[in-house]
């Protein structure tokens, strides 16, 4: 159960994010800010973690599972974001867009917990 907790205090920031951006213009805004974020923080951490006087801790395990956490919310937030930009473009009602946005939270919750808990 505090895996869950903790997977979804970490995660719900960032997969709000893009899946509550109001036009396409502000999703592909947040797109590419929020992924050249998390890309530079990722090479900054394998150009670190590759270098010859680097001693991993305890703690590093912790960092990058929380790296990840955030980087897949963000990624399923654009996702979903994006299917319901298409879903409202065909004229699909609000109320299944955002039926759509909570199951792909939960989706993603489960996609990172199931793993561990199996």
């Amino acid at each position: 159960m505090g895996l869950i907790l903790f997977v979804i205090q970490l995660g719900i920031v960032p997969y709000a994010v893009p899946a509550i951006m109001p036009t396409w213009r502000w999703w592909l805004a947040v797109t590419l800010v929020g992924g050249g974020l998390l890309s530079a923080l990722w090479i900054q951490d394998s150009i670190l973690r590759s270098g010859p006087d680097f001693r991993a801790e305890p703690g590093d395990a912790f960092g990058v599972l929380m790296g990840v956490v955030i980087t897949i919310s963000f990624v399923t937030g654009v996702v979903v974001r994006a299917a319901t930009l298409v879903m409202s473009a065909k004229g699909v009602r609000v109320r299944y867009s955002v039926a759509a946005t909570i199951a792909g939270f939960g989706i993603m919750v489960a996609v990172l917990v199931l793993p561990i808990l199996l």
